[in-house]
């Protein structure tokens, strides 16, 4: 009996094991595929490994439009931030060493990678990418947007590199703690000046333009820790070209797509929102009513 539970705990790490290897490389397979939209502009370094914006790519001797001490500048911030968070997590003292600072700053960072908001990130950008392909494409916004204006990811208009929003993943119930305050921050955010991105771009008569974007709808998909323990579980594990998204997949597609068309109705609704946040509103609108048809002749 003991053999044979040591053998079933074996099939289990395995199958584990095999699906967090399979997630890793869809994660792969997309980055790939984002890659080739900057290929044909001789600009696919301009996109990290893990998929993210490269600032370096933004340094004027690169063609960017700012200077290198200003781009490794922002590239600590997020360090200087770890830091804070970590010492404030572990509770260290103000007068803590640098080594004991340095040690809890690596196991903070460890806890967030091995965290749910870790693992929401990766769900939504497979099946964001899996389900949006090939009209639009999702990546990470850049390490410093992310840190300092709250940006995670960026949906991108294939055709045209234009973005249509600007958003974050949130793990939590409809009605927690979590979401109430999200949706305060978004709706202030949107009624002063919208979402900004720093390392932004766009595609322009056969080049890539380089520039920060200003008064972008900033939104927000959320799933509960539910839907991320059935998606780990249920989702298409294969990766490829056509791969057919699983039944759960399309489930929680399309309550992020009914998540969208809420968010827009509340911009448009809100007399407050920023007038020019509201003129970026059209690109928006026009991806939710591309997707939203497509998924109607489905």
């Amino acid at each position: 009996m003991k053999l044979f539970a040591n053998n079933l705990e074996t099939v289990k790490n395995n199958s584990f094991e095999t699906k967090c290897e399979n997630i890793d490389k869809m994660l792969e397979f997309y980055i790939v595929k984002i890659k080739a939209q900057f290929e044909q502009y001789n600009e696919e370094d301009i996109i990290n490994i893990d998929g993210s914006i490269n600032t370096r790519r933004y340094i004027i001797t690169n063609g960017g439009p700012f200077k290198k001490e200003e781009v490794k500048k922002d590239e600590k911030l997020k360090d200087g931030l770890m830091r804070e968070w970590a010492s404030d997590f572990y509770d260290l003292d103000i007068d803590a060493s640098e080594l004991e600072v340095e040690k809890a700053t690596n196991n903070y960072y460890d806890l967030k990678k091995a965290g749910y908001g870790e693992k929401l990130e990766k769900l939504l950008f497979i099946n964001l990418n899996r389900m949006l392909a090939p009209d639009y494409f999702v990546m990470h916004s850049s390490e410093y947007d992310d840190t300092a204006n709250g940006i995670d990811f960026v949906i991108v208009e294939a055709s045209t590199g234009i973005v249509a929003c600007g958003f974050d993943g949130v793990y939590d119930e409809k009605e927690g703690e979590r979401y109430k305050t999200k949706i305060k921050k978004l709706r202030k955010k949107a009624e002063k000046n919208g979402a900004s991105i720093k390392y932004g771009f766009k595609f322009q008569n056969g080049k890539i333009i380089k520039q920060s974007l200003h008064n972008l709808p900033n939104l927000f998909l959320n799933m509960n820790l539910e839907d991320i323990r059935r998606m780990e579980k249920e989702m298409n594990f294969s990766y490829g070209d056509n791969q057919e998204p699983s039944e759960f997949e399309n489930e929680v597609f399309d309550r992020l797509l009914v998540s969208l068309e809420e968010q827009l109705d509340d911009f448009k609704s809100n007399e407050k929102v920023n007038s020019k946040v509201r003129e970026n509103l059209d690109i928006f609108e026009k991806l939710v009513g591309t997707v939203k048809r497509r998924r109607e002749s489905e």
